[in-house]
């Protein structure tokens, strides 16, 4: 059987997927939690790099000399439609 050639395209496809700059990924909504206090820091921990990286609604965060994961500050219209029920 003959292959069809798909995997180097599948391959040179991923590979642009992986050089694509972190603007052009999905952005999760809300806004990161403003940071208490504003921190000179010789060594930052990073736990994410981009929102994909974070699970569900997290959004990657500047806080205190870290950048992680954190539950975003959300605008009312920006959180999903959940039906009311009065038991």
């Amino acid at each position: 059987m003959k292959s069809s050639g798909g995997l180097p395209a599948l391959l040179a496809l991923l590979a642009l997927c992986a050089l694509m700059p972190a603007a052009s990924r999905t952005e999760k909504v809300g806004f990161c939690p403003k940071q208490s206090t504003v921190m000179d820091c010789d060594n930052v921990i990073v736990k994410c790099e981009t929102d994909d990286n974070c699970p569900g609604y997290e959004k990657c965060c500047e806080q205190n000399c870290k950048k992680d994961c954190m539950t975003p500050y959300r605008l009312v219209e920006e959180w999903p439609k959940v039906p009311c029920s009065h038991g």
